[in-house]
């Protein structure tokens, strides 16, 4: 069994459990390792984030994924950060990658219609192709397709870039109805 296979059927077992209606995350290796559900928890967040990463997931393999771990929870939100291991292999071009993320999309406002989607900017790390180029394409895809684009790119400069990144991914996270420790929680992003 390979990860995607194995982390694919963990996330199915979690899914009984998990509430419907709630926030997904789905990316790859960078996005793995965000700890959403005990930051949002810290941050006092009153929202349920379920985090469906998957280790070097690429865009091109996401649609098993949506199809196993995420369609049967009815998330009413979805945020992908997907393309950094597409660059990373440096096997397929950007707008191969855009493509495949276009179709991701299109296949998720098909089975999920009631679902609000954030592209998560790629990060700025070394890669054969510079991400800002992947980046600029995918903030202009967000928006032909009415999506949200959050662009998270320097949270990997940081010195904790897994809890910038979920900083600057805050106001996206958030319910639609939040609470004054959210709204106050907004204030030190």
């Amino acid at each position: 069994m390979n990860v995607y296979e194995r982390e694919i059927k963990e996330y199915s077992s979690l899914n009984r459990i998990a509430k419907k209606n709630s926030i997904v995350l789905l990316g790859s290796t960078f996005a793995k390792n965000i700890p959403v559900s005990e930051l949002s928890l810290s941050y006092g967040m009153n929202n349920d984030i379920y985090n469906r990463s998957i280790t070097d997931l690429s865009v091109f393999d996401a649609s098993t994924v949506i199809e196993y771990c995420i369609k049967e929870m009815q998330p009413k939100k979805i945020l992908i950060q997907l393309g950094e291991t597409d660059l990373a292999r440096g096997y397929k071009t950007i707008d191969e990658i855009i493509t495949a993320y276009k179709s991701l999309v299109l296949k998720i406002k098909d089975s999920l219609p009631f679902c609000e989607i954030t592209l998560i900017s790629v990060c700025n790390c070394e890669m054969p192709i510079h991400p800002e180029i992947l980046n600029q394409a995918l903030s202009r895809m967000a928006s032909e397709l009415k999506c949200i684009y959050a662009d998270i790119s320097s949270s990997e400069l940081n010195n904790e870039p897994y809890i910038r990144a979920f900083e600057m991914l805050k106001p996206y996270i958030r319910n639609v109805n939040i609470s004054f420790v959210d709204a106050m929680n907004m204030i030190y992003i």
